[in-house]
């Protein structure tokens, strides 16, 4: 079921995508984390956020609906993934809102696996240190 999920995201049309994102853009925060943290909903929503065919608002439409949650995505196995995919498809602004949740929240994440993983990859570190140089490095990357 969820291959064909996948497979059909990845060849959405834009208008597609856009109709896709207003559909879980409108799920409640708690489902959406649910989804999220789920291993099959994860793969879907990973699906959409690494499509190049997906509209580059929609994907932040998506950031933007599991805001206030990555802390949560990144304590668990399969959320983290989406969390991941999230901050790599944000832009500044919204790497820069990622970063702050989970500097504000680190003790929690180091404290399982997949957290520390994401902190790591979303730099968290150099975030906390370097600010202006994490913007210029993500500034040089995009």
């Amino acid at each position: 079921g969820t291959g064909i999920a996948q497979a059909v995201i990845k060849m959405f049309e834009p208008k597609f995508s856009l109709q896709f994102s207003r559909g879980v853009c409108s799920l409640s925060p708690s489902l959406l984390v649910f989804l999220a943290c789920d291993r099959a909903g994860s793969r879907v929503l990973d699906a959409a956020l690494a499509s190049p065919n997906a509209l580059p608002k929609v994907k932040q439409r998506l950031v933007d609906a599991l805001s206030g949650n990555f802390t949560i995505l990144g304590c668990d196995t399969y959320g983290s993934y989406v969390a991941q995919r999230c901050y790599a498809s944000a832009n500044l602004v919204r790497k820069r809102k990622i970063a702050q949740e989970l500097v504000d929240n680190e003790r929690k994440l180091m404290a399982s696996r997949s957290g520390s993983i994401l902190l790591s990859k979303c730099r968290v570190d150099k975030f906390k240190r370097q600010q202006t140089e994490w913007e210029t490095e993500l500034t040089q990357q995009q």
